[in-house]
């Protein structure tokens, strides 16, 4: 999509869905999962410029800055819904929590809700008009056919993630086990991989991190010291590739591994600090989104 055009949809999205008024500031608020991460710093920014092209329209930005905390973000969201918010784009943190509290209120105070990035679970879908993303499943397959070109032979695998409740990062690692294992599965996250095609996974992972990219970049050296247990690492986002100058220390203590292949490491997403680390050669490939447009 061409700049800004998915967050102008939304918003025009939203003001349909909401009851027409003449002469009104629209209030819109986009709710990220933490809003100091740079993946949704740069949907803020965008959906800040999106505002801007429509009449008497704002978006509030607004989210949890230090980790992904589901009760932080209902908390959030339910102040916005008190403040009379005329609608709202979530990326859902934890479905269950959410539905049974701020979205639950919104819903019942007629709301309109779209969700972006992190959709809710299926039984929650009646709470929100639309989603607005990636395919997530399809980005961990993506994943998945990276490690297959980059270890072709299998390999002992660590999956570092958000949350093991995050929806999309859930819908991710099914896709990734998928693309291994040969296997289809019914839910999301699907089953750890046991040596499938020569693929198998760490016991101690999957690791959360909770948003935390400094507790990310103790759990990725945990990871390097524990060369027998796991050889490969894909990261479900940024996380530890964010603490940018903590992630490259961590990287050149351990380059020759890398550039050897000893030990290979995927991301999700391509911000600006994570294209500079591939650049570097300190990982070895990366899945994009464009979270501004």
């Amino acid at each position: 999509m061409k700049g800004k055009s998915w967050l102008s949809w939304w918003l025009l999205c939203l003001l349909l869905f909401s009851e027409l008024a003449m002469s009104k500031e629209w209030v819109f608020a986009l709710v990220p999962k933490k809003a100091s991460s740079p993946f949704y710093m740069a949907a803020g920014e965008g959906c800040e410029a999106a505002a801007k092209t429509l009449k008497d329209v704002k978006c509030v930005f607004r989210g949890s800055l230090k980790t992904n905390d589901v009760r932080k973000q209902d908390k959030i969201l339910s102040q916005l819904i008190d403040e009379g918010v005329d609608g709202i784009a979530v990326a859902v943190t934890q479905s269950e929590f959410l539905a049974n509290n701020s979205m639950q209120k919104a819903y019942e105070a007629g709301i309109p809700v779209v969700a972006f990035d992190a959709d809710f679970n299926e039984r929650h879908h009646y709470l929100r008009k639309a989603y607005i993303g990636t395919n997530n499943f399809e980005l961990g397959q993506a994943l998945g056919q990276a490690v297959l070109k980059l270890r072709p032979q299998g390999a002992q695998l660590c999956i570092h993630t958000g949350r093991l409740d995050s929806p999309n990062l859930n819908l991710r690692i099914m896709g990734l086990r998928s693309i291994l294992s040969g296997n289809k599965y019914q839910n999301p996250p699907g089953k750890r991989l046991m040596g499938e095609n020569g693929y198998s996974e760490w016991s101690r992972c999957p690791l959360p991190h909770f948003g935390d990219f400094n507790r990310a970049i103790s759990q990725m050296q945990l990871v390097f010291e524990k060369d027998k247990s796991a050889n490969t690492l894909i990261g479900m986002g940024g996380g530890p590739q964010n603490a940018v100058e903590q992630y490259q220390k961590l990287m050149l203590a351990n380059k020759k591994d890398l550039d050897s292949h000893k030990f290979v490491i995927v991301f999700a997403d391509t911000n600006a600090s994570q294209l500079g680390h591939l650049r570097d050669g300190l990982s070895h490939y990366n899945v994009g989104q464009n979270p501004y447009d």
